[in-house]
């Protein structure tokens, strides 16, 4: 039998071992801000964190597309600094939101997202809120398949989410997420092995999240997982339609989409000029009138992308480029560092055009200018709604 340690022993040594015992830090509870404070309208861009420079200055990440963004890649590090630039862009667009995609590979430039919404709001500056938006490479291994119909896949995933809201809150509170429903907003796409999700893996991943945080998400979802009961489908990322509206009423904008190296060369959507953009916020603004519940405003409206170069449908400031095929000295084929970063670079030949004018002193920033003139018109249309049908009830 061990000789018995003296209690004053004992209590020096239970000191000393602090939380090394075992017990991690207990989480804050999430609860949702009082709605008076919540938009009627969530409205926000697909934000994406994975680009940076290395410390030889070799770019990572994404680095190539047709539209070369105003600052130049490398200065796309993502940094604090760098974050810093672009929330302040998106709020001065205003979008109240960010759908933010979290990938594994690149969750320390996430991390420096949320540490640049966070001193912006401690500086009282207005800011996005945010939604965490997962895919196929926010886990370790991208294409491995999963089995979400096992306890192994469940908890695969829910490692992910879990991690996600670690980072967050390590900078951020709950004040800064998306709340639906008093729920937390919560993004979804395909991710290998999404078709094996069983109706209640959702219920289990909420069931975790309670157990964690105090609360529950509500799940907008690829509609590679509509085997899991889910809140709704969304149509980021799969569909070529400039203006998608799914059975609640949200509402994805598509900005534009060039063909990835690899990928079919038919799926093209030129946003010539600006015109497949504007004419988007013009069909969702003109919905938004009449007293009954088809002239609601949309609850939210989501806008692909604000930084997603290889597909080119960011609305980031860009450098205005006119894409005319053989004439634009473009280069095409096989997308190439050394000769991609600094020029309009796409493996297909494709006419297109950032702006109708480039010689315009805003063309780099004709997106950006286009959101926040169509905001300003849907606030001012619901505006007008809730005047004219307040009778009417």
């Amino acid at each position: 039998m061990a000789r018995p340690i003296a209690p004053l022993t004992a209590l020096v040594a239970l000191l000393a071992a602090g939380p090394a015992m075992g017990t991690p830090p207990t989480p804050p509870r999430l609860t949702p801000p009082p709605g008076a404070q919540l938009p009627q309208t969530w409205i926000g861009p697909v934000y994406f964190s994975w680009f940076r420079v290395n410390r030889h200055g070799s770019v990572m990440g994404q680095y190539y597309g047709p539209w070369v963004p105003l600052e130049g890649r490398r200065a796309w590090d993502g940094s604090e600094a760098y974050h810093r630039r672009q929330i302040a862009e998106i709020a001065k667009a205003r979008f109240n939101m960010i759908f933010a995609v979290d990938t594994f590979e690149y969750r320390q430039e996430q991390s420096n997202l949320f540490a640049a919404i966070a001193e912006r709001r401690a500086r009282g500056r207005e800011a996005p809120r945010v939604a965490p938006y997962f895919a196929a490479g926010s886990f370790a291994c991208r294409d491995c398949p999963k089995r979400f119909d096992t306890a192994a896949g469940k908890g695969e995933l829910y490692r992910v989410v879990r991690k996600w809201f670690d980072r967050f809150l390590a900078e951020l509170g709950g004040d800064d997420l998306v709340w639906v429903d008093g729920r937390v907003l919560v993004g979804l796409w395909w991710v290998p092995g999404a078709e094996t999700a069983e109706p209640g893996l959702f219920e289990e991943m909420n069931r975790r999240l309670r157990r964690d945080f105090g609360v529950e998400a509500w799940w907008s979802v690829n509609f590679t997982w509509q085997g899991a009961r889910h809140d709704e489908v969304n149509h980021l990322f799969a569909s070529l339609s400039g203006l998608e509206t799914n059975l609640l009423g949200n509402v994805d904008l598509l900005v534009g989409f060039w063909p990835p190296e690899g990928q079919d060369p038919t799926n093209f959507l030129p946003r010539d000029g600006g015109a497949t953009y504007q004419s988007a916020w013009d069909a969702v603004i003109a919905r938004a009138t009449g007293c009954g519940p088809e002239g609601e405003p949309p609850r939210r409206i989501s806008v692909v992308s604000y930084n997603e170069l290889t597909e080119g449908s960011g609305i980031f400031p860009a450098v205005c480029s006119v894409h005319n095929t053989r004439a634009d000295r473009h280069w095409s084929g096989r997308p190439n560092r050394d000769r991609c970063v600094d020029r309009p670079c796409h493996p297909f030949r494709k006419q297109d055009r950032w702006a109708t004018d480039c010689s315009q002193r805003r063309a780099p920033y004709l997106y950006l200018d286009i959101t926040r003139k169509s905001v300003r018109r849907l606030e001012r249309a619901a505006r007008r709604r809730a005047a004219d049908c307040r009778g009417a009830r």
